[in-house]
C-alpha cells in the first residue's frame, strides 16, 4: 500500500512539474496580436526607408515603410495583389509592437505565397502595417496570423531565413541581406529620406557605388521631388556575401516556438498517470471489499 502510495505522488508530482512548464508557454505563445500590444504614430529609420534591405522571401522586396508603399506594392506586383486581398488598403497605418508575439508568417517563393508551419516570434519594437485587423511586417511585407493557414510548402525554408533580424549594416557586409532597387522617380521616390548624419556611418558596410554618394552639405537644402521628401541614392547594387567587421556583434536571430507536439507529450503523460492511479484506486477498493474466508467453508459438509 505504501508502494502504490508512493508511486500516485511521482506520477502525480510529474502530472504537476510538466504542466507548469508547459501550459504557461503554450497561453504566452497563442496570444494574437491586438490594438492593445502597439503603439501608433511610429516610423522606420531614415537609413532603412532608404537602402530599403531585402531580406530572404519577402513578400514585397524592400518592404513596405508606408501605406503608400503597400498601395504601391499592391497595384503593382499582381501577387502583394492577391496575398493581400483581404487587407484594408484604406485603414492601413504603422504601429509599433510593445511585446513579444508569435506568430505564423507568410512568406514568398518566386511568384507563390506559403505560410510557416511553426510559430515564429515577432519581438518588442518591430514596426507592423495593418488596418485595425491584419497586421504586416513592414520589413518584407510579410503577413502575420494566429492560427495556422492551410498553404504550406512540402520543404519550409530554414528558421534563420525566415527569422529576420533587426536591419543592421553588417547584415549587407555578409550577404544576409541585399538592397531592393528604389520605385521609379515620380512614384514612391518622394518617400525615401537621404541620409546626410547616417551615411558616414554606413559607408564601411555598404557597396562601393552606394559609397560613393556624397551626401549634400547639411547647410545647403536638399532638391524636393513631387509632394516632398526628397529622393533616395541612386546606384545601388546587391552586395557579394562577405564576413562581418571585427568589433561588430552578430545578429540575434529570433527564434522559432515549438509547436504543441510537446503540449501533446505532456497531456499524453498526465492521462498515462490518472489511468495508473484509477487502476490502483480500483485494485486497493476491491483488495479492501473482497470477503476472507470463514471456517465453515473449510468444513467436511454431512
Amino acid at each position: 500500500m505504501k508502494t502504490h502510495r508512493s508511486i500516485v505522488i511521482v506520477l502525480l508530482a510529474l502530472a504537476c512539474a510538466m504542466g507548469l512548464h508547459f501550459i504557461p508557454r503554450q497561453i504566452r505563445t497563442s496570444r494574437p496580436i491586438i490594438a492593445a500590444v502597439t503603439k501608433p504614430g511610429v516610423k522606420a529609420s531614415a537609413a532603412v526607408r532608404s537602402l530599403r534591405p531585402n531580406y530572404p522571401y519577402s513578400v514585397i522586396p524592400g518592404g513596405a515603410y508606408s501605406p503608400a508603399e503597400l498601395r504601391y506594392a499592391n497595384n503593382n506586383d499582381p501577387v502583394v495583389h492577391a496575398h493581400y486581398a483581404d487587407f484594408h488598403m484604406d485603414s492601413a497605418r504603422l504601429v509599433m509592437l510593445t511585446d513579444d508575439r508569435y506568430q505564423y508568417v507568410s512568406y514568398r517563393m518566386h511568384d507563390q505565397v506559403f505560410w510557416t508551419r511553426n510559430k515564429l516570434r515577432i519581438p518588442k519594437g518591430e514596426i507592423l502595417l495593418t488596418d485595425g485587423y491584419n497586421y504586416a511586417r513592414t520589413r518584407c511585407g510579410n503577413r502575420l496570423a494566429s492560427k495556422p493557414q492551410s498553404k504550406t510548402a512540402a520543404i519550409q525554408p530554414s528558421t534563420r531565413l525566415l527569422s529576420l533580424p533587426d536591419f543592421r549594416p553588417e547584415l549587407l557586409k555578409k550577404g544576409d541581406v541585399q538592397i531592393a532597387p528604389a520605385p521609379p522617380l515620380g512614384e514612391l521616390a518622394q518617400n525615401f529620406p537621404a541620409l546626410p548624419f547616417e551615411m558616414p556611418t554606413l559607408a564601411p558596410y555598404l557597396p562601393p557605388l552606394v559609397q560613393n554618394v556624397t551626401p549634400a552639405p547639411i547647410s545647403v537644402p536638399m532638391m524636393p521631388i513631387g509632394g516632398g521628401g526628397y529622393a533616395p541614392p541612386v546606384g545601388v547594387v546587391p552586395n557579394s556575401p562577405g564576413t562581418t567587421p571585427a568589433g561588430v556583434p552578430p545578429p540575434t536571430p529570433i527564434a522559432e516556438v515549438p509547436e504543441p507536439a510537446s503540449l501533446y507529450l505532456f497531456g499524453a503523460a498526465l492521462g498515462v498517470s490518472l489511468w495508473l492511479l484509477t487502476r490502483m484506486i480500483g485494485r486497493n477498493q476491491s483488495a479492501a471489499i473482497k470477503p476472507e474466508p470463514t471456517g465453515d467453508e473449510n468444513s467436511p459438509q454431512l
